[in-house]
């Protein structure tokens, strides 16, 4: 899979959604068009591609994996969450403080990229951006940040292993990304034995039902969100294999490339 320009025109066979009731079985209905998009999360670097390739494919809706719960949550917390981050780097060793991993957790704790991009784009296009994740999973962690996460320890122990150049430690992301999106059937080793757990395939129904749905009421809906969900193993449920199903256009951004998938 190598890098591709995005194309630069509407497609001439718009693809059919799917009832937004049952994803695992896309029935036709209206000839609007889904597009899938696949991000390494923290991967800010890619963020200029992402609005690029937004604005070839002229979406008249966008959704983010991300839920609402999660948005409002950061928005609240967002600054205290800096603020405690960088008064426990003061107090962490000098050597520490250039770690790969601090910066990783300094990006964590920001509204993520795609959600900021995605929003700044609706915006100037003044169209519609929906935040369609189930929201479990940041309600179990989001509010234990402060306690679990945010600690002196926690900092010490996140730098005791080697520390990496940033770019390489994203490179074998990519690399894994393109390897999994590649592969027929991608193993539990290559990817991560969560993508195929019953919770993950059951936000991913939840993700795929609201998609389905933006999809009914909008000419064009582009979906992103993190490349584990575009998996197909061929046995469980994914937005991958939604994709592959409705022949939708699906894309990986890495960094400053752009792969078709």
């Amino acid at each position: 899979m190598s890098p591709i320009n995005p194309p630069k025109s509407r497609p001439n066979n718009p693809i059919n959604p799917t009832n937004p009731t049952n994803p695992k079985n896309p029935q036709p209905n209206k000839p609007n068009t889904l597009i899938i998009i696949g991000t390494v999360h923290l991967d800010i670097k890619a963020s200029s591609r992402l609005i690029q390739l937004m604005e070839t494919l002229r979406p008249t809706c966008v959704a983010v994996e991300i839920s609402r719960f999660s948005v409002n949550f950061r928005k609240r917390h967002e600054q205290r969450w800096l603020k405690r981050f960088q008064e426990l780097l003061e107090r962490l060793p000098e050597k520490r403080r250039c770690h790969f991993r601090i910066e990783l957790l300094k990006r964590q704790l920001r509204m993520p990229f795609e959600w900021e991009c995605a929003t700044r784009f609706c915006s100037s296009c003044n169209i519609p951006c929906h935040p369609i994740d189930s929201g479990d999973l940041s309600r179990q962690e989001l509010p234990w940040w402060d306690k679990e996460l945010l600690r002196l320890d926690n900092l010490i122990l996140a730098t005791e292993e080697p520390d990496e150049d940033l770019d390489t430690y994203f490179q074998s992301h990519y690399q894994r990304a393109k390897m999994a999106l590649l592969k027929k059937n991608p193993s539990s080793n290559l990817v991560g034995g969560l993508v195929f757990d019953p919770h993950w395939c059951k936000r991913d129904e939840i993700i795929s039902r609201r998609l389905m749905d933006l999809s009914k009421r909008h000419d064009r809906t582009v979906y992103i969100g993190g490349w584990m969900h575009l998996v197909d193993d061929g046995r469980s449920f994914s937005l991958g294999r939604l994709g592959r199903k409705l022949n939708s256009k699906m894309f990986l951004i890495t960094g400053d490339e752009c792969h078709k998938l």
